[in-house]
């Protein structure tokens, strides 16, 4: 039985994980404008990226049980936001496509193992309580979109340059490591590394309905 006030504090992580992984997604595409201008690359060039990095966190969210049952939910997730951050605080040094494709790749590898892995601890910690604090967590992720859009739209409007901004933010996202207690003093399920319950997934209309809404959500 783990104690309530790091159950409490693992939450407050939680959301702040939530929040700011909205943020490094949505940083990328406010930010793409000035990127194209500074680096004198293309759109097309800037949409291989980001096709390239959507596949490679579709990869992380796969690997994202294997990885969790290695090294557990919370060390893992800490080396997410790690690999996030990273990432994003080098960007500000890129000065060609092939730098910042590598980057980006880097940080949607961090990105999917992050929402691969936030649902599963927030379900072993609360297990009985019928989606309340799921939803609640998940509602974070929409509010780290419009805060960034609205707080990082306004730096890049004031004349702040794009390469000050990217390392701003991975310092955030670095310092929510310090949310999340001790591993040792959480005790969690440990992950299922298997792909046999997949079968039985694909095998129901409402995973395919509900995907489909995923899809065309995300590509709203």
């Amino acid at each position: 039985m783990n104690d309530i006030k790091i159950v409490k504090k693992t939450d407050y992580a939680a959301m702040a994980s939530m929040f700011f992984s909205a943020s490094s997604v949505t940083i990328v595409p406010i930010s793409l404008v000035k990127i194209t201008e500074d680096l004198s690359i293309s759109l097309t060039q800037v949409s291989i990226i980001n096709f390239i990095a959507s596949i490679e966190l579709l990869v992380a969210l796969l690997l994202s049980c294997y990885i969790a049952k290695r090294f557990g939910k919370i060390k893992a997730i800490r080396w997410a936001l790690f690999i996030i951050a990273f990432g994003l605080f080098l960007v500000s040094f890129c000065q060609t496509f092939w730098h910042i494709l590598i980057v980006f790749l880097f940080t949607g590898f961090g990105s999917g193992l992050l929402e691969g892995l936030l649902t599963p601890i927030v379900e072993d910690l609360h297990p009985n309580d019928g989606g309340r604090k799921m939803n609640l967590i998940h509602a974070f992720w929409p509010v780290g979109v419009c805060a960034t859009l609205l707080i990082i739209g306004e730096l890049l409007s004031r004349g702040i340059s794009w390469r000050y901004i990217f390392p701003g933010l991975a310092l955030l996202i670095a310092s929510v490591n310090l949310l999340f207690p001790s591993s040792k003093k959480l005790t969690l399920p440990q992950s299922r590394a298997d792909f046999k319950h997949t079968i039985d997934i694909f095998s129901q209309p409402r995973f395919w309905f509900l995907g489909m809404a995923l899809f065309f959500s995300g590509g709203a």
